[in-house]
């Protein structure tokens, strides 16, 4: 869906434990399409020596009945491309009596000739990841990159919502300059692979936080700018000062709210758009006081008024009564306890209430920090040697209120500290948790563990716009060499039976392992080399506990993870009339296994670009409900060329409603 006709790669070769199997195959994706795929036999660098060449032709003819191969030549690395010696090599071949075929060609036309051969030839169809089985620390090295990553391609695409929304309801320029640039160009310069993967020298990350800095601008002042417009016409007249708090996500949902505010008193109270007050607390961190509360019901891709009382202003006012309590190390809601264990710094318990169900393994650890020797390169990583961390200290109650009770405990690793939160919200279903670092050693590989009351043969981890399985008990050389795997925002370890399952939330991790019935996520590298510097210096990594009735498709962890990603924006909107609600909702997708991800602008007129995926690999009819009903739709690819012929799709009134197979990404543009 992006005009592709084929895909080469040659990384594979780099594999350590097994040889892949077809050099001409189908790569199927998950949600069933194909792709052409060709793994030369010689590599990206191929010196163009004849009897290499023969050897390969020979292999390619047994492997797979075709008497040809296609040669990517020139020195790769640290090189120049084609020197006079490979093209000297390739005409005595060209021209040699005898000699096979050599015809100079270019990619594009190679593929436009392996279609036709394609059709003649059945070529295997891999159906799973291409993974390598190297360069596994690349998932983990250059943290705060990565954290950038992450935070600001979500910036970007909100700023793409709210833009869109200020722009096509309210007339607002759309900012598509500065988004373009230096908003996603700067990010996707440094999606070049020795950047984002962490392999850079130390300037690199220099200059990569400085484009990031650029491109995180950009997006947060194209947000400002579209919730001033949204926030202009809403009615927020009532009594305090309001609030409007906007959600991004495609769906209803509970959201926890944390705004700075000065000037607030304890008394301080919130009221919901129905009048009602809500549970808050004055919460500090780095000197700055912020406001704590939890929003309920935020409308899908839309907001709600709450109202701040700072000094206080209903002393009659009833609160419901919080759900949260600390009992010693004890802190629970009513659906999930955690309990910290002052000897380790870890959990000892997490103990669903609904289900009445402990998650960890009796005597055994939950969010266990632990530390190896890694004497790797960026690239590369080994964790087998472990280190002991010293230690923790006292727990500390941290905060102890209505709305959210956190503890937190502190142990030394040689010249490195790491501080571990542990957080329980009023009527979130959620543990959070956080790992604040500021480091000083070298060679280190830190990991945290989860030992689970749980077994099954497979977990799953999100990918880009999917999921798939990975086996926890690997039974091939192939599955074993999957010692550390990428992930996205979550991943998931389900009961055999599919009972009950552990879902490990994050906002910035990509590195995981699991065996057995552990499973890591992998936190921070400091290798030496080529940045010496790698990963020294603070860090602070969230990450979410949710335990679940199901698998992860009936728990909805994929919103879960998008939630914990995405949270609501805070807009101080001041009090006047409007012609907008106090609560509203401008988009919204069902059933639970889609999500509105992407609202642009077109990048060819006036539209509005709608992109939204099935999350759960299950066929389902999408419901798009629109702000208006649309004058014309259109289905294109992801870059935004038509489709024909366009899939069946029905409107009724402002919704849409368009059939999504598994895991598919569908794209449309809507006209008013």
């Amino acid at each position: 869906k992006s005009g592709m006709k084929g895909f080469l790669t040659q990384k594979l070769g780099s594999n350590e434990q097994t040889r892949f199997p077809y050099s001409f195959f189908w790569w199927q994706g998950v949600d069933g399409s194909k792709i052409l795929t060709v793994f030369p036999p010689g590599g990206y660098a191929n010196p163009v020596q004849r009897a290499e060449l023969l050897g390969q032709l020979s292999m390619l003819k047994g492997r797979h009945d075709v008497n040809e191969e296609l040669v990517v030549f020139g020195v790769g690395n640290h090189g120049g491309g084609v020197t006079r010696g490979h093209l000297d090599r390739a005409f005595a071949i060209k021209n040699g009596k005898g000699e096979p075929n050599l015809v100079f060609t270019s990619a594009d036309r190679y593929f436009d000739h392996l279609h036709e051969l394609a059709a003649t030839h059945s070529f295997p169809t891999w159906d799973d990841e291409l993974y390598l089985e190297h360069h596994r620390g690349t998932y983990t090295s250059q943290s705060e990159t990565k954290k950038n990553n992450r935070r600001i391609e979500q910036l970007l695409m909100d700023a793409e919502k709210l833009s869109s929304i200020a722009h096509a309801q309210f007339g607002a320029a759309y900012p598509a300059a500065s988004l373009f640039n230096p908003g996603w160009s700067n990010v996707m310069l440094n999606h070049f692979h020795d950047i984002l993967p962490g392999s850079g020298i130390t300037k690199v990350y220099s200059d990569a936080a400085a484009d990031y800095a650029k491109s995180r601008a950009a997006a947060e002042n194209a947000i400002a700018a579209s919730l001033k417009k949204i926030a202009g016409n809403v009615d927020t007249r009532g009594g305090g000062e309001p609030l409007l708090v906007f959600n991004t996500l495609s769906w209803k949902r509970d959201a926890i709210v944390e705004a700075p505010f000065e000037g607030l008193s304890p008394k301080v109270q919130v009221f919901a758009p129905d009048d009602k007050p809500v549970p808050c607390q004055l919460v500090k961190k780095n000197g700055k006081t912020s406001l704590l509360f939890v929003a309920r019901g935020l409308p899908p891709m839309g907001y709600a008024v709450y109202h701040v009382y700072p000094k206080g202003g209903s002393p009659s006012a009833l609160l419901p009564k919080s759900t949260v309590s600390k009992s010693g190390n004890v802190i629970e809601n009513q659906f999930i306890r955690i309990e910290l264990d002052p000897s380790t710094g870890a959990l000892k318990s997490v103990y669903d209430k609904k289900l009445n169900r402990e998650f960890l393994t009796a005597g055994k650890s939950g969010a266990l920090l632990q530390a190896f020797k890694d004497t790797q390169n960026a690239w590369e990583i080994m964790s087998n040697d472990p280190i002991p961390f010293g230690a923790p200290g006292a727990v500390e109650v941290v905060e102890n209120g209505p709305v959210r009770i956190t503890l937190k405990t502190t142990r030394p690793l040689q010249n490195s500290t790491f501080s571990s939160s542990f957080s329980i919200v009023d009527g979130i279903p959620l543990a959070f948790g956080n790992v604040e670092t500021d480091v000083k050693d070298h060679n280190v590989t830190v990991k945290l563990a989860f030992d689970l009351a749980l077994l099954n043969e497979d977990a799953w981890f999100e990918i880009p716009y999917a999921a798939i399985s990975r086996k926890a008990i690997p039974k091939t050389q192939a599955e074993s060499a999957k010692f550390e795997v990428s992930a996205q925002n979550w991943v998931d370890y389900t009961d055999t039976g599919g009972a009950a399952g552990f879902s490990l939330l994050n906002t910035s991790k990509y590195g995981y392992d699991v065996k057995q019935n552990v499973l890591r996520m992998t936190l921070l590298r400091t290798p030496t080399y080529p940045d010496p510097e790698a990963d020294q210096g603070r860090h602070s990594i969230d990450y979410s506990i949710y335990t679940h009735p199901g698998d992860w498709r009936e728990a909805d962890t994929s919103r879960q993870g998008y939630a914990f990603n995405y949270t609501p924006y805070v807009f101080r909107a001041g009090k006047h009339p409007g012609k907008l609600p106090a609560v509203n909702s401008f988009f919204a997708a069902g059933p639970d296994d889609v999500a509105l991800t992407v609202v642009k602008k077109s990048e060819d007129g006036d539209r509005l670009v709608l992109r939204f995926v099935e999350t759960e690999g299950r066929a389902t009819m999408a419901s798009i409900k629109l702000p208006w009903k649309p004058a014309s739709v259109t289905e294109t690819n992801l870059i935004e060329d038509r489709i024909e012929p366009a899939s069946l799709y029905n409107v009724s009134g402002d919704t849409l409603s368009v059939p999504l197979g598994k895991f598919e990404i569908k794209t449309l543009i809507v006209s008013k």
